[in-house]
C-alpha cells in the first residue's frame, strides 16, 4: 500500500560499481542489487558494474566509460563507488563546486562531467549515488576508514554535495553501514577479505539504499491518474479541467 514502495513496481534500473556491486562468488551473493529487485519487484536489474573499477580513470574501464552502454530503457540509474578511486583524490585539491565540469580537471569537477553525462542521456531518469562502505586497510589498521586521512570524508563530502547540485538523491555507507571490517568480531562474522562483504551486509546495505529509493521521486506513477471533470459536471472546472484535487478524486487503474 506504501505509493513510495508501489512506484518501482515493475521498473528497470541500472547499477554500477565495484566488485562489491558484482558480487563475485560463494557468501557475497546475493547481492545489494539482487535485495532491491526482490524489495520492490523490479523487472530487470541491468549490473554494469566491473570488478577493480573507480568511477573515474584514464586507460582503463570505470563507470563514466561503461555510461554510454547503459540501457536506454532503464527507468532509474544507481551508481555506487569511488573507493576504488580514493588512490587519484586529491586530498590538497579536491575542487570545488564551482568548477566546470571537466574529464581532465578536479574531483569535483569530474563529478560535474558524470552527472551531466548521465541527465543529458536519461532526462527523465532519477540517478542516486551511494558511497561505498568501509574496507579493512590493513593488518593492525584500527582507523575507522572515515578518519583515515581525512580522504574518504572529502571524497564522501565532494560525492554527496555534488549530487544535491544536480538533484540526485544519494546515501553514504561509509555512515550509515553495519560493516566494521577492522573490528575482528565483525570482520569474522562478515566478510573474507574485508573488502568484500557477505550477503548479510549485502542486505543491510540494500536497506539504506532502499530508504533512499523510497524517497527518489520518479518522473511519473502510472498506477494513479486524476480523472478531470467536463464541463457541466458539478465543481470548480474550468474549460472541462478541474483546478481542485482531493484525496477522493484519485482513482486507480489497476486495483
Amino acid at each position: 500500500a506504501d505509493i513510495n514502495i508501489k512506484k518501482w513496481f515493475g521498473k528497470k534500473i541500472v547499477v554500477d560499481g565495484s566488485s562489491i556491486t558484482t558480487g563475485g562468488t560463494g557468501l557475497t551473493q546475493p547481492t545489494w542489487s539482487d535485495f532491491l529487485k526482490d524489495m520492490f519487484a523490479l523487472s530487470a536489474v541491468y549490473n554494469h558494474a566491473g570488478s577493480g573499477t573507480p568511477w573515474f580513470t584514464y586507460g582503463a574501464t570505470n563507470v563514466m566509460s561503461r555510461t554510454e552502454d547503459y540501457e536506454a530503457d532503464a527507468d532509474a540509474i544507481i551508481i555506487m563507488g569511488d573507493y576504488n578511486g580514493i588512490a587519484s583524490f586529491n586530498v590538497n585539491n579536491p575542487g570545488t563546486l564551482d568548477d566546470e565540469p571537466s574529464l581532465t580537471g578536479t574531483y569535483y569537477a569530474k563529478l560535474k562531467y558524470l552527472a551531466e553525462t548521465l541527465i543529458n542521456k536519461f532526462p527523465l531518469c532519477p540517478v542516486i549515488w551511494v558511497v561505498e562502505p568501509p574496507r579493512y586497510t590493513g593488518e593492525g589498521d584500527t582507523r575507522v576508514p572515515m578518519a583515515y586521512n581525512g580522504s574518504y570524508v572529502l571524497q564522501g563530502k565532494a560525492i554527496e554535495e555534488v549530487a544535491e547540485y544536480y538533484g540526485f538523491t544519494h546515501c553514504n555507507l561509509m555512515k550509515n553501514t553495519i560493516f566494521r571490517p577492522w573490528n575482528a568480531v565483525n570482520y569474522s562474522a562478515t566478510t573474507s577479505d574485508g573488502v568484500h562483504p557477505w550477503n548479510n551486509v549485502q542486505r543491510t546495505m540494500a536497506q539504506v539504499i532502499a530508504e533512499t529509493m523510497k524517497r527518489t521521486p520518479l518522473f511519473y506513477n502510472e498506477s494513479y491518474v486524476v480523472v478531470p471533470d467536463t464541463p457541466g459536471d458539478s465543481g470548480d472546472t474550468e474549460g472541462g479541467i478541474q483546478t481542485k484535487v482531493s484525496v477522493a478524486d484519485l482513482s486507480p487503474v489497476n486495483d
